[in-house]
């Protein structure tokens, strides 16, 4: 409280730092912001029903990003239906990623594509349908997610507070429950399935 001010992305942050003891006027909340000069037009973005669904995950491979979450309920998806691009070191945590790749087994779908440089994220978003931020831990709202809005990717993201910020369910994305991959799958099917989403 000795500070000046402080700046949060959004109003969970806030509340969480009030309910700790900060002055709620030192306060101010502001969004991240992302470089938009290379995006695509959202508006000229759109859904294919008619081919595979081109998932894609943009993280840390670590338990709490919760990768393992999309695999299981991409498994549960019909054969051939969708493809799934997984971008993250698997240097960072090897057990896990270790443990994430057994969890993919054989399947030719999930592919494993390591990282690239930030420059190249719009691209990544031009060749996914969708990214799925499934998160097990409150997140202080991943850039990866205002990247996604920007490329007007939609995203899918567990409903905890800091994605559920900036993602309202069947407005501008859709949310599951963190953890739950029976319900994220349920997520992924609408898309492929429910004409205008």
């Amino acid at each position: 409280n000795q500070l000046n001010g402080l700046i949060v992305p959004n109003l969970f942050m806030k509340e969480f730092l009030v309910r700790y003891g900060v002055v709620a006027s030192l306060i101010t909340e502001a969004a991240f912001g992302v470089d938009i000069t290379s995006s695509v037009d959202s508006n000229t973005r759109s859904l294919s029903h008619s081919g595979p669904l081109r998932i894609g995950f943009i993280g840390t491979l670590a338990p709490y990003k919760g990768s393992h979450v999309l695999v299981e309920a991409f498994k549960m998806l019909p054969v051939g239906g969708a493809f799934l691009k997984i971008y993250g070191s698997l240097e960072d945590f090897p057990d896990y990623a270790s443990g994430l790749i057994a969890c993919a087994g054989n399947h030719l779908s999930i592919e494993f594509c390591g990282t690239f440089p930030n420059s190249d994220i719009m691209q990544i978003f031009a060749d996914i349908d969708v990214l799925i931020v499934p998160s097990l831990w409150y997140e202080n709202t991943p850039l990866v997610l205002y990247s996604a809005q920007a490329a007007g990717c939609p995203v899918i993201a567990s409903n905890l507070p800091g994605l559920a910020a900036v993602i309202t369910h069947d407005e501008n994305g859709l949310l599951f429950p963190a953890g739950n991959s029976v319900e994220l799958s349920q997520q992924l099917s609408r898309l492929k399935n429910e004409a205008g989403l």
